[in-house]
């Protein structure tokens, strides 16, 4: 791999670490015995003919889509089953992802202290 490849995978994680919000479960979730993942949630970013920034941009739909159920369930990383797939649109460059994933909240284990 070169070293175009490694900066943009680097990219790619620093900002779905900064996407993802950093408060563990809310008081008013439910105990942890209660919660449970949600439904596959599928969103689409906006193009970009930079294919990591149009994979960021799904990520970033996915999570906002993903805080209707909650601030905890906001967190990319802790997704079940997450993915990105990106297409090439025809001549004009541009790339169009896919985020895929059952939103998950936070185990208290995983909580940032």
């Amino acid at each position: 791999m070169n070293y175009t490849h490694w900066t943009k995978i680097c990219a790619l994680a620093l900002t779905i670490f900064i996407l993802s919000p950093f408060g563990g479960i809310s008081a008013d979730d439910k105990s942890a015995a209660e919660v449970s993942c949600k439904s596959k949630l599928v969103a689409v970013g906006r193009p970009n003919q930079i294919e990591t920034i149009a994979n960021l941009n799904a990520v970033g739909a996915w999570i906002s889509r993903a805080r209707e159920h909650g601030a905890s369930y906001a967190e990319w990383r802790y997704a079940e089953k997450a993915q990105v797939s990106c297409e090439k649109k025809g001549k004009s460059g541009f790339f169009l992802c896919r985020a895929s994933g059952k939103p998950c909240p936070a185990k208290p284990s995983q909580s940032p202290s």
